[in-house]
């Protein structure tokens, strides 16, 4: 991952990349999904989550946010997500209120 992080840092196109949330925590990413009960790899996208929301690129946190819900939440087990108390339902009405506070776009507008 040191390696993977030095290359980001080197060509992201990023102004301030050590200040970046992701090349921050590119070395606590293990991304190794599935047959376990606990995988931390989320609390750390969630961080990263939180610290775009709050930077001048909200966008970035929605992107991940969503891409976190739809690409690898739902594709762990029903039993992981109980555990972890991730419901799509829930999950939309939060990211719909996500997209309207940080990007003026209210999804559920007709």
């Amino acid at each position: 991952m040191r390696r993977l992080s030095q290359l980001l840092m080197s060509t992201s196109g990023v102004a301030d990349a050590a200040n970046d949330p992701v090349l921050r925590r590119v070395e606590l990413l293990d991304l190794s999904f599935g047959g376990r009960r606990e995988n931390p790899v989320y609390d750390v996208l969630g961080q990263i989550v939180s610290d775009y929301l709050g930077s001048d690129h909200p966008e970035r946190g929605i992107r991940l946010d969503q891409n976190m819900a739809l690409m690898l939440l739902t594709a762990e087990t029903s039993s992981f997500r109980e555990l972890h108390g991730f419901d799509v339902d829930s999950w939309r009405d939060h990211h719909e209120s996500l997209c309207l506070q940080h990007l003026g776009y209210d999804r559920r507008a007709p």
